[in-house]
């Protein structure tokens, strides 16, 4: 339980951060005041709802910076973006409701007061928050109800930015208690700038600030029709990683794209060079199989706490769908002469899909604490928490560890968790930036 607690700690001052500017805001003004009628509590509700979704959203802005300092704090890079998706739901609402509840407290004496609210102005301060909630709402919609091209979506991300921008002059010239409460607006604007230069130096400064380590491709090698493996030889200072760890890559190679994509690495830690395993999903996976010898790689990391070395427990089951077998290829590499005992599966449609059982099986035979279980659905049907318990002689004294698609993942976690393995034994390594 203290691995499962370590690893939301990040809530803690997440929420704590959040709530503070409404300390300020109680304290600037008597309570029975601020809820003494109907019109003064739906002005009051605005506020909050303001202050603490403004907080909000400066802070979904810091951790979407992609600093490792967080990933202690939320275990894992993989946690620290959902963190930032979850936070960036609640801001959002939370914006949302500021201006409609302001706009209500006018209904009752003038409906064209409360319509004008909400409309551009002469007011430069109020027209900021209108712009910032409506670039909100199309980048919102943009994320959970379209399906975007991987560069398109990357922009939209981008554009937050913009849109916290005009929401942070929106509170440094609005007249409000942030206007007239010096500590008030101490936090919320020094909490603002701190994500405006966040923001700057990932977004805008980025290339130059972000530290990056380059390599060069020195092999493409075609695992099979869809799937092929890239190794990189350091240019310079190699990168040192745990394994079960992920990159972000940049190739630089006409008709690719040099946009990041986050990949698992493969490769054993300590041999200077790096693999990573990519299977053809889309437009941009494609065109990798095309990369050429020598080609540049701009690579950032690493991130991720998805690896046996994070748990003191060594009885351990690995499950592995799919292309999801990459940051186990890594671990599986590192096993030698530790203690550890692992029951690898590996689960695939069929046995060809299986494209890394002959090296795992090899890597098995040196290995007298490493049992590697291939498991096909072509022969055996999907495989199953029952059917993973059976064959491991049970899993109460074992942590699990999962990485494939994320509807096998999920399944297998609800049938783990009906089972009674305890949630804080069972470890995923689902990156998904969407």
């Amino acid at each position: 339980m203290t691995i499962r607690i370590r690893d939301n700690i990040g809530w803690v001052p997440v929420v704590v951060l959040s709530l503070l500017p409404l300390v300020f805001w109680f304290s600037a003004a008597p309570v029975r005041i601020r809820f003494s009628n109907n019109t003064l509590i739906l002005l009051s509700l605005g506020q909050m709802a303001g202050l603490v979704g403004m907080t909000m959203f400066a802070l979904t802005v810091i951790l979407s910076a992609r600093l490792t300092l967080f990933e202690n704090y939320f275990g894992g890079m993989n946690r620290v973006y959902a963190s930032h998706h979850i936070l960036g739901s609640v801001a959002f609402t939370l914006i949302l409701f500021h201006p409609l509840l302001l706009a209500m407290r006018l209904l009752p004496t003038s409906s064209r007061s409360a319509a004008l609210l909400l409309l551009p102005s002469g007011n430069w301060a109020i027209n900021a928050g209108i712009l910032a909630l409506v670039a909100l709402v199309l980048l919102i919609v943009l994320t959970f109800f379209v399906t975007l091209p991987y560069h398109s979506w990357e922009l939209s991300h981008k554009l937050m930015g913009v849109a916290f921008l005009f929401a942070a002059g929106h509170v440094t010239f609005i007249q409000s208690d942030i206007s007239r409460d010096t500590p008030l607006r101490l936090y919320v604007l020094g909490i603002a700038a701190i994500a405006v230069g966040v923001y700057f130096y990932r977004t805008v400064l980025g290339w130059w600030l972000v530290p990056r380590f380059e390599y060069r491709v020195e092999s493409v090698k075609a695992i099979n029709d869809r799937v092929v493996a890239i190794e990189m030889a350091p240019r310079g200072r190699a990168m040192r990683y745990s394994p079960g760890q992920f990159i972000f890559v940049q190739f630089f190679q006409t008709g690719i794209s040099t946009e990041a994509h986050p990949f698992s690495l493969s490769s054993m830690p300590g041999d200077g060079r790096l693999r990573i395993v990519v299977k053809a999903l889309g437009d941009y996976t494609t065109r990798l199989q095309a990369l050429s010898h020598g080609a540049i790689a701009r690579i950032e990391g690493p991130f991720g706490k998805f690896s046996h070395h994070n748990y003191p427990n060594k009885r351990q089951v690995w499950i592995a769908g799919g292309i999801g077998i990459t940051p186990f290829l890594s671990m599986a590499g590192a096993l030698g002469g530790s203690d550890y005992r692992v029951d690898l599966y590996y689960s695939a449609n069929s046995e060809d899909e299986a494209v890394f059982l002959d090296e795992l099986e090899a890597l098995a035979e040196r290995l007298e604490h490493l049992r590697v279980i291939p498991y096909f659905a072509d022969t055996k049907g999907f495989l199953s928490a029952r059917a993973v318990s059976e064959l491991s002689g049970g899993l109460a004294d074992k942590d699990i560890f999962l990485c494939g698609p994320p509807a096998m993942m999920r399944g297998l976690t609800d049938q783990f968790a009906r089972m009674r393995v305890r949630y804080h034994r069972i470890h995923s390594d689902e990156f998904r930036l969407r």
